[in-house]
């Protein structure tokens, strides 16, 4: 019997980083997990609201709407991403635990990413 590959979203408001996260995971996963990217916060709002993920990476620091403000809306809303995990990656790891405090089930990671780190946790969450 196959299992699903955990389906994952990478939201950060730069086209590169995206790019760079997914090759890594890519590369780091052995294509074992799916990939889906934005780059606009209100695209992945939208996505979230219709579409169960195993994993969410989120950008802390982005123009429109702050990676903290996706993941209130997430928890205090009633879609299918209520309960998933949320990792942040991001260099102010400090604000970001800051303005996430009370929320269930988010990981933080420091950029520069290690991407063994980052593999490491998500099969740790998706396991």
């Amino acid at each position: 019997m196959s299992q699903k590959q955990p389906l994952i979203l990478i939201t950060d408001d730069e086209e590169m980083i995206t790019k760079i996260f997914e090759d890594g995971l890519y590369l780091e996963m052995k294509d074992q997990v799916e990939i889906e990217v934005t780059e606009v916060p209100n695209e992945a709002i939208r996505l979230l609201k219709n579409i169960k993920y195993d994993v969410l990476l989120l950008d802390h620091r982005m123009p429109e709407t702050k990676g903290s403000d996706i993941a209130h809306k997430i928890r205090k809303g009633g879609g299918p991403n209520k309960n998933t995990p949320i990792i942040f990656i991001s260099g102010y790891i400090r604000e970001t635990k800051l303005e996430t405090e009370g929320l269930e089930n988010i990981f933080y990671l420091p950029k520069p990413l290690i991407f063994k780190d980052l593999s490491s946790l998500i099969k740790k969450i998706v396991d």
